[in-house]
């Protein structure tokens, strides 16, 4: 396969990534303005006679195209998305590639309506974009107008070449504490501050010395500026070292420095990380995609000496904090920025666009990253568990987000997907508002480090309550965004007496979330409809239904608490908490003679129900299982005669909910007697599989159980249609189906 690269080769990083893809086989022609470095070969210099710069560009757009016509690429890669993505926009080959580089979006296009024109044509000419830092894609998007299909490639660094391990056979004791500042010797790069920084350092602390590499138009001045600082004898200049040369150069040295006023995933930082150094570098997004302050490294306003001067003092003080985060930097550079997995997606997608000849067929696949969030532990989460399950299968590569219990793993893979825990449920009272609100702050902080650590394409909200970290997310990752409304969450908070000022603050959340959001989902028809009425936009349908199980006989329910096949038994199934009923139901329950009732969940409403069916003298009949694992819950079902769903008009949320257990029962081949609430009506009545009550008045819900259990011939007909409707209608088999159609939409939207 031949590619045809238009880029800088007189840099590193452009000489590293030829080099890499001619290992993978590629024949590779290099076409630059520049001379190459010495190791590049098959380099194409255009260094056009004319002194017109207008006749010098038409020139190289010329050359290029004979260039093409001769070498014959199957793909045209531009790295930059300036000059050299505008001069292979021009030349009009497809397909394109074009790789932002950091600089040429963050700050190029700001300086000059000229260069802000250059980059915006050549992007929207890219059949596809990479950028090596999420800021720099999403600043490329924002340029283009549009959501320009790419993903974040970074350079990365060799781990075999920068190995953290060698610092154990550094150089001997000296006492000294070395720096390295190895970025290029250019306005951007601040290596002046660097140097005024290190002199204020010194005279605190003398056993510093700076090592500077690299090279540039400022390395005459920057020498001249360490003599007057009266630090020359302390420092270095090295010039432009090769990669084992300065691998030697970190394993040997403590700290390094780099504080550049822009920057994308600079290769410099990533390999100095992977050495195990101690970071001191600028707080910029892309770093932030890296560094958390303090944690991986330290981060200080870009040139800012003072700032930078204290963080060398910090330091070089402080041996166990060097090595500590040394440590941090080389597990984040293994764990994401390991060049070999990184060029592994670059020769993906040299394979994906290869076969393009049109910019409409240029749709580079892989697999797409979702990140879901969620704010539960997912050991009972069904929805989200099926929804992760089903996406897995299909290819997708499925992270779930979610909270944190004692004895839980922090992260964990089943069906096919990661499930990663990062942050434990709130303790913390509303009595106590400001100490709650710091609590949800760290918390979503937390799910938004995660879930950015995805570089997710689509970001897919469980619930509102998600969605503050979710939509930074996906903004910062120039991701999709899906939001998927399992509850009414304003009527939930409003029911919980939470306050105009939550109430508001939610609604606010949820409608932002709303008109954002790429796809929207929820859980039955009557909610869709209530949803779209409230922000004007439609909700598409995925019912929270299991998969076709098939019915046991195993009488497991009954053995267990010892009844015989012929005493009448309802079953209720679910979470006993306020809201739902449950007293009245225990009423109703004593009041119909011989039923009993199998209640397998557990909540603050266990004990209210006890002590009730003690007073009615029930006690007998009323049995409270306590919880059962998810897996077991239809092979219970199975042996009881009626399945009880109640919920009472206390919010919207209630009245127009479609729990797991509705479809569950049915596919136990269980008739239903429910609350008579829109969102049960509908599958209950409008399906004729039970009857009907009214949650509020104990001798309406015995009315209807009481229908169910006295008339076995019209039972054994709602149990038969019960088990039809759940194996042709409400499966997940049929509802995946839905759900991964509406993702393959969305695919075309991500690649786009």
């Amino acid at each position: 396969m031949k590619v045809l690269i238009v880029g800088p080769a007189r840099l590193t990083a452009l000489e590293q990534w030829v080099s890499e893809m001619k290992t993978r086989g590629y024949e590779v022609l290099v076409v630059s303005p520049d001379a190459p470095r010495p190791a590049l070969r098959d380099v194409t210099v255009t260094s056009e006679a004319s002194s017109i710069p207008y006749l010098r560009f038409v020139a190289r757009i010329l050359r290029l195209r004979r260039l093409i016509r001769e070498f014959r690429p199957d793909l045209l890669h531009a790295h930059g998305a300036l000059n050299n993505a505008l001069w292979a926009a021009l030349a009009g080959f497809h397909p394109l590639l074009v790789t932002c580089w950091g600089s040429d979006v963050l700050v190029a296009p700001a300086s000059s309506r000229l260069m802000r024109w250059k980059v915006v044509y050549a992007l929207r000419r890219a059949d596809y974009v990479t950028a090596t830092s999420r800021s720099a894609l999403r600043a490329a998007r924002e340029l283009a107008g549009r959501q320009l299909p790419g993903e974040v490639i970074s350079w990365g660094a060799d781990l075999e070449v920068y190995d953290g391990g060698r610092r154990d056979r550094r150089r001997g004791e000296s006492g000294e504490v070395w720096l390295v500042s190895s970025r290029m010797h250019e306005p951007l790069y601040n290596v002046d501050a660097i140097l005024r920084a290190f002199a204020h350092a010194l005279a605190e602390e003398p056993r510093l010395r700076l090592h500077v590499a690299g090279r540039g138009s400022q390395t005459e001045a920057l020498t001249h500026l360490a003599d007057e600082l009266g630090v020359s004898d302390h420092v270095t200049f090295h010039g432009f070292l090769d990669q084992p040369v300065l691998a030697d150069l970190y394993a040997a040295s403590d700290i390094y420095v780099s504080v550049p006023s822009s920057d994308a995933s600079a290769v410099s930082n990533l390999e100095a990380m992977a050495a195990g150094m101690a970071a001191v570098l600028s707080d910029l997004p892309s770093v932030r995609e890296w560094v958390e302050d303090g944690v991986d490294g330290v981060l200080v306003p870009a040139g800012n000496e003072a700032r930078i001067a204290e963080a060398l003092l910090t330091l070089a003080g402080g041996r166990r904090e060097r090595e500590r985060l040394g440590r941090r930097a080389r597990e984040i550079v293994v764990a994401r920025g390991d060049r070999a997995k990184q060029m592994d997606r670059a020769d993906e997608v040299y394979r994906e666009l290869s076969g393009c000849r049109s910019r409409a067929g240029c749709r580079p696949m892989g697999r797409i990253r979702i990140a879901m969030l969620v704010f539960t532990d997912m050991t009972a989460d069904s929805r989200v568990d099926r929804e992760a399950s089903a996406l897995a299968r299909s290819g997708y590569d499925v992270t779930v987000v979610c909270l944190g219990r004692p004895g839980l793993p922090a992260e964990e893979t089943r069906g096919g997907f990661r499930v990663v825990r990062v942050s434990r449920f709130g303790s913390t009272s509303w009595r106590r508002p400001l100490a709650k609100v710091r609590e949800s702050r760290e918390r979503s902080s937390s799910f938004l480090r995660t879930a950015r650590e995805v570089e997710p394409r689509v970001v897919h909200c469980h619930d509102a309550d998600t969605l503050p970290a979710g939509m930074r997310a996906a903004r910062q990752a120039g991701a999709l965004l899906v939001y998927d409304a399992h509850e009414l969450f304003l009527d939930l908070v409003a029911a919980k007496g939470r306050g105009r000022v939550q109430t508001a603050y939610w609604r606010q959340v949820e409608r932002r979330g709303v008109a954002g959001a790429d796809l929207l989902l929820t859980v039955n028809e009557a909610r869709a409809r209530l949803l779209e009425e409230r922000y004007g936009r439609p909700f598409e349908v995925v019912l929270n239904v299991p998969p076709v199980e098939p019915q046991v006989t195993t009488g497991r329910l009954r053995c267990e608490l010892g009844l015989a096949e012929d005493v009448p038994l309802a079953l209720y199934q679910g979470g006993l908490i306020p809201g739902r009923g449950l007293v009245r139901l225990v009423e109703a329950v004593s009041s119909v003679e011989d039923l009993h009732l199998a209640v397998q969940g557990d909540g603050s409403e266990a004990v209210p129900m006890r002590d009730r069916a003690r007073v009615l003298g029930a006690s007998h009949r009323v049995h409270l299982m306590g919880h059962r694992p998810p897996e077991t819950l239809q092979e219970y079902a199975c042996g009881a005669d009626v399945g009880v769903v109640i919920y009472e008009s206390t919010s919207l949320n209630n009245l127009y909910a479609a729990p797991n257990k509705l479809y569950g029962y049915l596919m136990a081949g269980l008739p239903i007697a429910s609350s008579e609430f829109p969102g049960l009506r509908e599958v209950v009545a409008g399906e004729r599989v039970g009857a009907l009550f009214d949650p509020g008045d104990p001798s309406s819900i015995a009315s209807a159980i009481r229908s169910l259990i006295d008339h076995p011939e019209e039972r054994r007909e709602m149990a038969r249609r019960a088990r039809e409707l759940a194996e042709t209608r409400y499966n997940w088999d049929i509802e995946s189906r839905k759900l991964l159609v509406l993702y393959e939409r969305l695919g075309e939207e991500a690649r786009r």
